[in-house]
């Protein structure tokens, strides 16, 4: 019995770790590690003691406890990482009433298995040695499993929470349908239960597939937009240029008149003149080339665009870039990723004292990766310090807004990651992400 306990014990705290797992994909921690890990073994001292009370009354399973259970990491969840109370009770729900129904449809093919033995059909529902033995099987496939599709979620996690309102109806749906084949199995019914499960596997396979179109549009939606936000900034840059150009144009046609008069200045000893002169001319001439060179047509286009938006908040543009142009990621991913990160730079400074208003940027090619560094500074007011940090670390609120959203996906879809730092009153932002061809 001693050994049953020890087995049972660790599959609960098996069933505590992957919800953690899919919590920790979807969500960011709110403490650092060490407290994170407090609160992981609370809960799973918690969910453990609550599984041997059933035990000690020589009951398999409680809904009573899985509701204790379920509602308990709800609220842990939402003190240990950044989600509200709903995305935390749908996926609790899902997680562990899916586990649920994972045991007893693999019980239920062992019970049939039996059966067309001859062998003992009842050996898992009594606290032996063979039910022990399952149970070390059942957490070997929890594990793995956790493991496994943490990493699914942390590349589809924004798809995942844009559905959580039928997530939420789904894990209500699917509680009497647990209870329903927890019975007939207890009861040692489960040759008439494989009708069911296929009729329950079914269903679960359409809702998927409904999910997983709903996904695929969803995204689908999300790309048209920005590709229809692409065109009309790219429409609105044209017009930009055209007049940047028509007025240099104009400058250059009269080169021969400025020359002239600049001779006859010089030839009457004008020199004051002269020199005013010069300066005037050369100054329409260099405010019109302040465009920034990546050799990329696009991101020349979009560096200009954002460059002319900060200088007329009064922000300085600080600009180091490689030769871009073998640059892989598509028009809308470029149009993505770095207006979102320079609208954050060009927000933060403007909330700066004028004199402090300061954008650096460096573009390096190392390879096959891109390395953004966006550097600006940052409100001495300590409050907003930490909020910055915190909205830009942490991935679910960092990526705050539907643009930032597609911004974290472009990382992640090119195997890429962000980090940031404040140091000082400069707040940084450094991305990497694989975005050319292997040389």
């Amino acid at each position: 019995m001693i050994f049953y306990c020890i087995c049972d014990g660790v599959n609960t705290a098996a069933r505590v770790w992957f919800v953690f797992q899919v919590m920790g994909a979807l969500f960011s921690p709110k403490w650092v590690k060490s407290r994170m890990r407090i609160g992981w073994v609370g809960m799973m001292v918690f969910a453990v003691q609550n599984q041997l009370d059933v035990i000690e009354y020589k009951v398999l399973f409680s809904n009573f406890v899985l509701l204790v259970i379920v509602l308990s990491m709800a609220a842990v969840c939402i003190l240990l990482y950044e989600c509200s109370f709903w995305n935390s009770l749908w996926l609790n729900m899902l997680s562990w009433i899916g586990m649920a129904l994972l045991d007893f449809f693999i019980q239920t093919c062992v019970y049939l298995i039996l059966c067309k033995l001859g062998g003992q059909r009842d050996i898992l529902l009594s606290f032996s040695m063979e039910r022990s033995g399952y149970l070390s099987i059942y957490t070997a496939i929890i594990i793995l499993a956790g493991i496994k599709l943490r990493r699914w979620l942390v590349t589809r996690k924004w798809e995942v929470l844009y559905f959580k309102k039928q997530g939420l109806i789904l894990g209500f749906l699917m509680m009497p349908i647990l209870v329903y084949f927890q019975r007939i199995y207890l009861l040692e019914a489960s040759g008439n239960l494989l009708n069911q499960w296929w009729i329950f596997w079914l269903g679960l396979v359409i809702v998927v597939l409904v999910f997983w179109f709903n996904m695929v549009r969803h995204k689908t939606e999300e790309e048209k937009r920005i590709q229809q936000l692409e065109v009309k900034m790219l429409d609105e840059k044209y017009q930009d240029l055209l007049h940047i150009y028509n007025r240099k144009s104009i400058i250059i046609h009269d080169m021969q008149n400025h020359l002239r008069t600049i001779l006859e200045m010089i030839e009457e000893e004008q020199v004051e003149e002269c020199r005013d002169y010069l300066i005037q001319i050369s100054g329409e001439i260099q405010k019109k080339e302040s465009l920034p060179w990546t050799n990329h047509k696009i991101l020349d286009m979009i560096f200009n665009m954002k460059f002319q938006e900060a200088r007329k908040e009064g922000i300085r543009i600080k600009c180091l870039s490689d030769d871009l142009s073998g640059l892989e990621l598509t028009v809308a991913e470029i149009c993505s990723f770095f207006t979102n990160l320079l609208d954050n730079a060009i927000e933060a400074s403007m909330k700066c004292q004028e004199e402090e208003r300061q954008i650096r940027i460096v573009c390096r090619k190392k390879g096959g990766m891109l390395v953004v560094s966006i550097s600006n500074p940052v409100e001495k007011d300590a409050e907003y310090r930490k909020k910055q940090m915190l909205i830009t670390t942490k991935k679910d609120k960092s990526m705050h807004g539907f643009g930032m959203l597609s911004m974290e996906n472009i990382i992640h879809g090119h195997d890429g990651y962000i980090k940031t730092d404040i140091a000082g009153d400069q707040f940084q932002v450094i991305a990497y992400l694989n975005a050319f061809a292997d040389e």
